[in-house]
């Protein structure tokens, strides 16, 4: 099985990375999350306070891997918070590594397309 986790694993020692990535990833077709927003879905994999998952998009933000944009404002205070996603460059890596590995998988099975 081709798992985007994978490629996530090869790019990145930290399991909060590793894991930041794959829910923004597996959630790329939704609204950017907030950093408390993937605060509360990373608590399914592992418990993390909301600063420590800010430092790891900082990081992330600084390697290229997400984008950190804002979101429209909205509430009664209108504030308009930070949310990411990931990357163009990465979602483009992320593709081409899943499209090879899928044809690597055919090729070794025999089946061809």
């Amino acid at each position: 099985m081709v798992s985007p986790k994978d490629f996530f694993k090869n790019r990145c020692d930290n399991e909060t990375d590793i894991a930041i990535l794959d829910i923004l990833y597996t959630l790329r077709g939704c609204t950017p999350l907030s950093a408390r927003e993937l605060t509360s879905e990373l608590q399914y994999h592992s418990p993390t306070d909301e600063r420590t998952v800010r430092n790891h998009l900082d990081c992330l933000n600084e390697s290229g891997d997400i984008r950190i944009v804002k979101r429209e404002a909205s509430g009664e205070r209108r504030r308009a918070p930070e949310v990411c996603c990931l990357s163009d460059e990465i979602q483009a890596q992320l593709n081409e590594y899943l499209e090879k590995k899928k044809y690597e998988i055919r090729l070794s099975t025999g089946w061809h397309h």
